[in-house]
């Protein structure tokens, strides 16, 4: 008997010290009403705009942001890191917000904690979900704008759905191979600031460098239904970047997608506003990751 109770009084333990799942850490928080024990659910620099500054703004920062009303999604990563995609937004205030935002929980000592809260869905949950090395980018391209070349050394591809229920992906060119720094940022589109002073070795490097786009529409058969192109910062270029759209590219010499592999393969020019583009893309099985939270 006593052994039972010993085992008895050792679930109920447990289940008193079980962490709260991430939807009712915040909830929690929402129902805070003093910014020292909303803290309490936060963690790192998004703890700091409640605890670093006097209790007056530490308030304000705080009213700005519980919600009375919501629509919350659970999109677990691991067993440490889970993001909440919340929609249907009506703040304490009255106030209905249109955009949705993203929680990203962390788990610290056993519970988890709200690390960040960015606006949109506009996160690429396999970069937290899968390992990536830097090399997986890597491709040999170039773009020449007005006399200007400019040789790409890494792409970075990411799909979503359009408002017509097709699906449109836009790749990034980089003229520098990508490393792990590099990936890192991708996950937020924040980070350090990296200082060149010959040429450009990262996204946030303290130098321009050429920057060329892709976006495609595809249907659900992959067939394509606009190619667009855009760039600008050349190099020693005094005129203004591009931007062209066509139905269909003529130049596109092989196109597809195979397990979220992405394989382009296009050469051609074309002159917008009297000015020549000129490009040859040759990049095959990039990661095609798809973005947002749905």
């Amino acid at each position: 008997m006593r052994l039972l109770i010993l085992l008895l009084l050792s679930v109920i333990s447990v289940a008193a010290h079980a962490a709260d799942a991430p939807e009712k850490v915040l909830e929690k928080f929402n129902n805070a009403v003093k910014a020292e024990d909303a803290a309490h659910y936060t963690a790192g620099a998004f703890k700091a705009q409640f605890v670093t500054r006097k209790k007056d703004a530490n308030e304000k920062a705080l009213d700005a942001l519980r919600m009375k009303n919501y629509r919350a999604e659970v999109r677990p990563v691991n067993d440490t890191l889970v993001f909440v995609y919340v929609s249907d937004i009506v703040h304490v205030e009255g106030l209905r917000q249109e955009n949705p935002v993203t929680y990203e929980f962390i788990k610290v000592e056993n519970e988890w904690k709200i690390a960040s809260r960015s606006s949109g869905d506009g996160l690429i949950l396999d970069l937290f979900r899968q390992s990536f090395s830097p090399e997986q980018f890597h491709t040999e391209s170039f773009f020449q704008w007005v006399g200007q070349k400019a040789l790409m050394e890494s792409a970075f591809a990411y799909s979503e759905v359009d408002s017509n229920g097709n699906i449109k992906i836009i790749i990034t060119f980089y003229p520098f191979a990508l490393q792990q720094r590099d990936i890192e940022y991708l996950k937020y589109r924040v980070g350090p600031a990296v200082v060149d002073t010959d040429k450009a070795t990262a996204i946030t490097s303290s130098l321009k460098y050429p920057r060329s786009e892709v976006a495609l529409v595809i249907n659900d058969r992959e067939t394509l239904l606009s190619f667009c192109m855009s760039g600008d910062n050349f190099p020693d270029s005094k005129n203004k970047g591009y931007h062209f759209c066509m139905p269909k590219n003529p130049f596109i010499e092989k196109f597809s997608i195979q397990q979220n592999q992405l394989t382009l393969v296009t050469r051609g020019s074309m002159k917008f506003n009297r000015k020549e583009l000129e490009w040859d893309i040759n990049m095959h099985s990039i990661p095609l990751l798809p973005r947002g939270m749905h």
